[in-house]
């Protein structure tokens, strides 16, 4: 999964990821682009279902 940090913070991510029954949620800002001297983040997120 992935989004612009100012649209999907890192914490609401998580919480998505847990209450969707996933585990593991690995959730971190992974690289910016820039554009006209203005910066956005991007985050991206890894989670895996239960075995």
């Amino acid at each position: 999964m992935g989004d612009w940090l100012n649209e999907m913070p890192i914490e609401r991510i998580r919480g998505a990821c847990k209450e969707s029954g996933l585990i593991n949620p690995g959730v971190e800002e992974a690289f910016a682009m820039t554009m006209e001297d203005e910066s956005m983040p991007v985050v991206l997120g890894v989670a895996r279902t239960p075995i």
